[in-house]
């Protein structure tokens, strides 16, 4: 599925928690000592899938810490990202000679309210999902949805700004499988009001994948 959305240079994986197999390096269990048991779950299978790719990599033993963000850190030279849900997990890892960044998100097909609806999407965005039929407004709500999850997630590591979920807008190409985001203010000092975001999503049975991947020399326009 994910080679849908990045390219060779990007290696990634899209899989179930229970088949991945292996124990989180003690520094990583202490970041979720205390967390409910599905998100150790959750945690710990992303982690493990983000491990396997290091080693594509030749990185080995390497504790895949937080930042103050709860953003992992990845080894000098390397980017990548991590998402899951109760079931799936995915994750990118790409060497920075390539990529400056990788967002993605995987997010389960279930109906958004309204009420978390009005909390993600934008009026425009509110708008033009009002001519859609059911069925296609439930699938790009959520494609909004975990594509401004990726948004953030691939900006996150070259600005250091948090980003809300009305700073940017979500225009989606259902044929092409294609999302733009387009920040509608400034953020900080590193993205300028109107820059863009351009990523690929992918559907399979019942999730939403999303995918950012930005070239080495990246800048925001």
């Amino acid at each position: 599925m994910l080679d849908q959305i990045f390219p060779a240079t990007v290696k990634s994986m899209y899989v179930r928690h229970d088949q991945l197999s292996g124990e989180l390096y003690p520094e990583e269990a202490d970041l979720i000592r205390q967390a409910h048991p599905k998100r150790q779950r959750e945690f710990t299978a992303g982690r493990l899938a983000a491990r396997q790719l290091l080693s594509e990599f030749d990185v080995s033993a390497f504790p895949l810490l937080r930042d103050q963000r709860r953003a992992p850190v990845w080894p000098a030279g390397l980017c990548g990202s991590i998402s899951h849900s109760h079931v799936m997990c995915a994750a990118a890892v790409a060497s920075r000679s390539d990529h400056s960044s990788i967002g993605l998100d995987i997010e389960q097909l279930v109906p958004i309210s309204d009420g978390a609806m009005a909390r993600i999407a934008t009026a425009a965005e509110l708008a033009s999902l009002q001519s859609l039929s059911p069925e296609d407004q439930r699938l790009h709500r959520m494609l909004i949805f975990s594509a401004k999850e990726c948004g953030y997630k691939s900006q996150y590591p070259l600005t250091g700004e948090w980003i809300n979920f009305h700073d940017a807008t979500v225009d989606i190409d259902i044929t092409s499988n294609t999302f733009t985001i387009t920040f509608v203010r400034a953020i900080g000092s590193a993205i300028a009001q109107g820059s863009r975001l351009l990523g690929r999503f992918a559907i399979d049975s019942n999730y939403v994948l999303t995918g950012i991947h930005l070239p080495a020399d990246f800048k925001f326009q």
